[in-house]
C-alpha cells in the first residue's frame, strides 16, 4: 500500500472514530480525552478511572481496539490508529464480563 493511500486510510479512520465518539453522547469526563497519544488516553483512563485492558484486537488491519475495565465497572473502547492516535469511541457503566460459550456444535 503506498503512503498516500495509507495516510488517506488514516484520515477516514480517524474521521469516522471522531464521528463515532461524537455520536456515542461520552459523559461530560470522558470528553475531555476524547482523542490524543495512545500513551496519554491511556494514562488519563487509568489515573481517572483506574481502568485497565481486558480485551483488544486490530480492526481489518486500520487500528487497534482495546477494551478498558475497573473494578468499579465502567468500560470504555479505545481505537487506536497505526499512527498511534486514539479515540475514545464509547464508554459507560455496569460492565459484567460473560463467559466464554462454545457455540461449536462439535466441540
Amino acid at each position: 500500500m503506498n503512503i498516500l493511500k495509507m495516510k488517506y486510510c488514516a484520515c477516514a479512520l480517524a474521521g469516522a472514530v471522531a464521528f463515532a465518539a461524537a455520536s456515542v453522547g461520552l459523559p461530560q469526563s470522558a470528553k475531555a480525552a476524547e482523542c490524543g497519544t495512545h500513551d496519554k488516553v491511556i494514562a488519563f483512563l487509568g489515573k481517572k478511572y483506574k481502568e485497565q485492558v481486558a480485551a483488544m484486537g486490530l480492526v481489518s488491519n486500520k487500528g487497534f481496539m482495546q477494551l478498558f475495565v475497573a473494578d468499579t465497572g465502567t468500560w470504555t473502547v479505545l481505537l487506536t490508529t497505526p499512527e498511534g492516535i486514539s479515540c475514545i469511541v464509547a464508554a459507560g457503566d455496569s460492565y459484567e464480563k460473560a463467559p466464554i460459550v462454545n457455540t461449536d456444535p462439535n466441540a
